[in-house]
């Protein structure tokens, strides 16, 4: 479940010089194969953790980037049961490598970068003093995800260890996530943890006027209303329409010509505490075909600000999945290091997220602690109003990359 708890938003890998590949001008099925199984485990994470009545925001590239790099030294049993539930199994030999082109590509832009658009990923890999790792493992965490190794010591000095994580966490998230881990979070028995990061910042194609922005009513529940801020505009948007939600894209500018697309969707229930039926639709090849179904319609949008800060650990809910093997002492991580003394002990992730008339920001991170063991135009424009729980998601369009998704219960700044 997801805990009450101040963090930050989003966890990724980066790769500059890995993947022969990497400048290729179109993408393959391998790619587009990876996307899908990301998506599929995004959506299964939001529908696990949605019914607490609670603001979920997460990023579920940033938690599939590092547990792929975990996967990497996963073996037997482990192995097959981690590649079921993140959808790595099915991939083979072209999981490391996509990963790495995925990376180099959301994250590859011209020199002129606008000021207004940041997309910064990261890896890194925090080993205990005189823990052995494998020179495979190693060239795979170099080569496909650049993770920086860095040598700590855990045992006797955690205090510095989790600081210098944190530290490193602070800066990839340009300070939106300051404290990724607690001394707690590290024993004597860790022997590495690996860490993920993103950072994004946009803003919209389509700018709200902040003189348009009023308090209006948002129906949290049957017996909860709120006056929130509510953002205005009225545009051509991306639209379309299921019988039991609504979905409009809201693109964000191009960092530059030619360059990637991102766009925010938000699905809106038509029934106002219509949330979980919603969520129980989502699979990636819906979501990919209602995307591809929308038509450009004259829009009136009004839209709550809202910021999300999330905090959790993944352990249960992975291990209620299918990956409980790797959580235990029966775990298999000799591919990391030639023996069976690791085991995972938790997966933790912060993420926040925050959406403004101008654009978004969002960052987060995840750490895996290893231990041993189309155009209309109507008269008139069609009103969305966005006032009760609602889904959003937050897409790289080429690839399907889902960066950052969860719903809004109660919209605050």
């Amino acid at each position: 479940m997801f805990k009450k708890h101040v963090t930050s938003l989003l966890l990724f890998c980066f790769s500059l010089n890995a993947f022969c590949v990497a400048d290729q001008a179109k993408i393959d099925n391998s790619i587009l194969n990876l996307t899908k199984a990301n998506n599929t485990f995004a959506f299964e994470l939001l529908q696990r953790e949605g019914g607490n009545g609670e603001n979920i925001g997460f990023s579920p590239y940033c938690i599939s980037s590092a547990l792929a790099m975990t996967f990497a030294g996963a073996a037997n049993q482990t192995l097959i049961s981690m590649g079921q539930v993140l959808g790595f199994g099915a991939l083979g030999n072209t999981l490391n490598p996509s990963f790495s082109w995925l990376n180099h590509d959301l994250t590859t832009f011209p020199s002129d970068l606008p000021e207004d658009f940041r997309l910064y990923l990261g890896n890194s890999l925090w080993i205990q003093k005189g823990q052995k790792l494998l020179p495979n493992f190693l060239e795979t965490m170099n080569t496909y995800y650049t993770a920086g190794l860095r040598t700590v010591d855990f045992e006797r000095q955690p205090d510095a260890a989790i600081a210098g994580i944190n530290s490193w966490v602070n800066e990839k998230t340009n300070g939106k996530i300051t404290d990724l881990l607690e001394v707690d979070d590290s024993t004597r028995f860790t022997r590495m943890i690996l860490v993920s990061s993103i950072y994004f910042k946009s803003k919209w194609a389509l700018i709200f006027n902040k003189k348009l922005t009023t308090q209006r009513p948002f129906f949290a529940s049957q017996d909860k209303t709120l006056s929130v801020p509510t953002m205005a505009n009225t545009a051509y948007y991306p639209y379309f329409e299921h019988s039991d939600f609504a979905m409009i894209e809201l693109p964000y500018i191009h960092p530059s010509q030619n360059a990637q697309e991102f766009s925010m969707y938000i699905l809106l229930p038509k029934q106002q505490q219509g949330l979980a039926e919603v969520e129980s639709l989502l699979r990636a090849e819906a979501f990919s075909a209602w995307t591809s179904s929308m038509q450009s319609k004259d829009i009136f949008l009004l839209l709550p600000k809202f910021k999300i800060i999330s905090s959790f650990s993944l352990k249960n809910t992975l291990s209620e999945m299918g990956m409980a093997n790797a959580f235990s002492l029966q775990a298999d991580f000799s591919r990391m290091t030639g023996d069976k003394a690791l085991k995972i002990g938790d997966v933790i992730h912060k993420a926040f997220i925050a959406v403004d008339e101008s654009g978004t920001e969002a960052a987060a991170a995840t750490a895996v602690t290893m231990m041993t063991t189309s155009v209309m135009n109507p008269s008139q424009p069609l009103l969305f109003k966005v006032d009760h729980p609602f889904v959003f998601i937050i897409t790289e369009k080429m690839t399907q990359a889902i960066l950052f998704m969860g719903h809004v219960q109660t919209p605050g700044l």
